[in-house]
């Protein structure tokens, strides 16, 4: 039964983007959405234009984006060349991660045992993407612009954000029982011109700190409010 649920909704969202999309448009965008899952599937989330069919610039599908975004479809969570306040001055919008405006909406694209191992808490498939997903959406919806640092030298930041008084948070997700090794923070939190002034691991864990990293569980992600 929630199986079905959830086939409807997909049904849904693909129906409506049909019918109020641009219709010169709605092919790609219909594409984009369904890429999503296999697009977070991958080991450093980011969004491939490759994966779209006869897409090689930015510039010939940001109108697409730009409506998933703006229907509530998806949420961008765009690369920083620097995580230093004010991220805006380093933000690049054609390299970003796109996740589900709905970590449910995401998962109903899965096969069906996969769906259920993650309800019962026996799950069959890689759970990065999916948690990675739900604090995108915990994090947006409590008012934080979506940011990720990347970097040959130091690693990736799956989330870095700005509260409204100019403070820098980085975050960490992790999906499996090794969350206390984590080199791309590390190495940030060691660089002289990073501004990162608080950094959180969100794993399966309870809540502890160890030097300047805070540890703590997934599902407060939700506890962070950009006041």
């Amino acid at each position: 039964q929630v199986r079905s649920i959830q086939d409807n909704i997909t049904r849904y969202y693909e129906r409506d983007i049909s019918k109020y999309a641009p219709r010169y448009r709605r092919l790609v965008i219909r594409d984009i959405f369904r890429l999503i899952p296999s697009e977070l599937s991958r080991q450093n989330r980011r969004f491939r234009l490759s994966s779209i069919s006869q897409v090689k610039r930015f510039t010939q599908v940001q109108d697409e984006f730009l409506w998933l975004t703006q229907a509530g479809v998806a949420l961008p969570a765009y690369n920083v060349r620097l995580p230093a306040s004010p991220l805006t001055l380093n933000e690049s919008r054609s390299i970003f991660k796109l996740f589900s405006s709905d970590v449910g909406l995401l998962t109903s694209r899965f096969a069906k045992k996969d769906t259920l191992g993650l309800l019962d808490g026996r799950p069959t498939a890689g759970l990065g993407g999916v948690y990675e997903n739900y604090v995108a959406q915990e994090l947006a919806a409590h008012g934080f612009d979506l940011r990720y640092f990347s970097s040959k030298k130091i690693g990736e930041l799956d989330f870095v954000v700005e509260d409204k008084g100019g403070a820098v948070a980085a975050f960490e997700v992790k999906s499996g029982s090794n969350y206390k090794t984590h080199a791309a923070l590390t190495n940030a939190l060691n660089t002289a011109n990073y501004q990162i002034d608080k950094a959180f691991v969100l794993a399966e864990t309870n809540v502890c700190h160890n030097g300047a990293v805070t540890y703590l569980p997934v599902y407060m992600a939700g506890m962070f409010i950009n006041e």
